[in-house]
């Protein structure tokens, strides 16, 4: 399936889900003016050289327990109307998509609402959220049918179970990712996005009037799980009529996941994007495609690996925690550490997802200024657009390149940042932050070189 959404260049995707590896470089052939291994010495140093300034401002803060402190707020005049328009634009959009999937034509190279879904949703407002935050409360279709659904039904039948977590919210996700990757191409057919869009408008609604809109939404509703995430790294907030201004990256200090599920969630957000790009890599293939048998099990073989992938990197992450107790001697548990420190792991997780996806926003964008003239291949010309020819060589493979290792390794030294500046609000002396950085520099010198390692199988290694 994954090389029929790259083909027609995806719709909105998650975070975040696309690509061949080919797909990353447009397709081109580029050979990397060095070999590998001096960017992945040189990306490490960048980081090591990052762990050293910043232990120089190792001095613990006092009140380590202080709420967000924001730089400046605005009054945003005439909300309730802008909030109604942000609705409409959601609803329409939904409505627009739901009538090109089951009216316009099945070929997905001439219906938009791949390519609205996968591309335009997962991907623009992935982007959208890095730099403004509360957008997608107001924007969500699902979340506006469900209050006009149970607009008289204000009290929840159940209350919201603890245990239940953020389990409905990652459940999707990986039906998302299944969807993308390894359902031999449905999530390229307009129908079967139709059909999801219309199913989880339902199962929201459900959820809505079960547990409660707030609640559900909060909780199990991936997409606000998801943009919510990213958001916090957002120097723009928007809500309840207000916007508030702060450093980027702050709230990821400041904010805490609360939960053990939502620190899965953010893996996932890791290790999905990881597998996008590993099974492409002829690794993977050698490995897992070698015999008879392997390629009569492949099937599963994928989807077991993806189910385990979140827990492949907890594995790691739980390690550089346990090494941090370790060297710091705190009593704090293992649980509160890992928890507080879970929130470090975004920009990462941005990172990963624009270093692989962001070509395919750029050619998606494209197909959709071309199919919106005539999305029911009606013979329509409505915006003079349809004679447009999707360029996938608008960006130089050389350029992409550079823009995946620079994505990559400011990714990471922003998430050395985020844990430092975790590191003084939890440890009360400077030798303790400085020791239990030191596992956490370890890891981010790991994800940084795996990263790296797997954009670069698309590539042609220089001499």
């Amino acid at each position: 399936m994954k090389k029929g959404i790259i083909a027609s260049s995806f719709f909105f995707a998650m975070y975040l889900f696309p690509a061949l590896v080919s797909a990353h470089a447009f397709g081109q052939q580029y050979t990397l003016p060095l070999p590998f291994q001096f960017y992945a010495f040189g990306a490490s140093c960048a980081l090591i050289v990052s762990f050293v300034f910043l232990s120089l401002y190792s001095t613990p803060e006092k009140n380590p327990g202080s709420i967000i402190s924001v730089r400046k707020t605005y009054v945003i005049r005439k909300w309730n109307a802008i909030e109604f328009i942000l609705r409409t634009i959601g609803v329409f959009g939904l409505i627009a998509t739901l009538a090109a999937a089951f009216v316009g034509p099945e070929d997905f190279t001439l219906n938009p609402a791949p390519e609205l879904f996968w591309v335009i949703l997962l991907l623009g407002f992935t982007y959208l959220s890095v730099f403004v935050d509360g957008l997608w409360p107001m924007v969500s279709p699902f979340e506006t049918l469900a209050r006009i659904f149970l607009a008289k039904n204000k009290e929840p039948l159940l209350r919201y179970p603890e245990w239940l977590g953020y389990i409905p919210a990652t459940g999707i996700y990986f039906f998302l990712i299944w969807f993308e990757l390894l359902s031999y191409g449905a999530g390229a057919e307009p129908s079967a996005v139709g059909e999801f869009l219309l199913g989880y408008a339902l199962f929201s609604i459900i959820g809505a009037g079960l547990f409660g809109i707030e609640e559900w939404f909060a909780h199990g509703d991936f997409f606000t799980v998801f943009f919510g995430l990213i958001g916090l790294f957002a120097p723009v907030k928007i809500e309840r009529g207000l916007m508030h201004l702060q450093p980027p990256a702050e709230r990821l200090v400041l904010e805490q996941a609360g939960r053990m599920g939502l620190l899965i969630f953010v893996l996932f957000m890791l290790s999905s994007t990881a597998f996008d790009g590993l099974e492409e890599t002829q690794i993977w293939w050698n490995t897992l495609y070698h015999s008879a048998l392997q390629m009569q099990i492949y099937p599963i073989e994928r989807i077991l690996i993806l189910l385990a992938s979140p827990f492949i990197f907890f594995g790691l992450y739980a390690f550089a925690i346990w090494l941090m107790r370790l060297f710091t001697r705190t009593r704090l548990l293992f649980t509160t550490l890992a928890i507080r420190f879970a929130f470090s792991l975004v920009p990462i997780a941005i990172a990963y997802n624009f270093a692989h996806y962001f070509t395919l926003l750029v050619t998606g964008a494209q197909a959709i200024y071309q199919m919106a003239s005539d999305p029911f291949s009606k013979g329509w010309d409505l915006f003079g657009t349809v004679h447009y020819q999707v360029n996938a060589l608008l960006i130089d493979a050389k350029y992409v390149w550079y823009a995946q290792f620079a994505s990559i390794l400011l990714g990471h030294i922003i998430a050395t940042y985020v844990a430092h500046r975790i590191a003084l609000k939890v440890f009360p002396t400077r030798a303790q932050i400085i020791a239990g950085q030191l596992p956490m520099l370890l890891l981010m010198v790991f994800y940084t070189v795996f990263g790296l390692w797997i954009l670069s199988q698309g590539y042609q290694t220089g001499a």
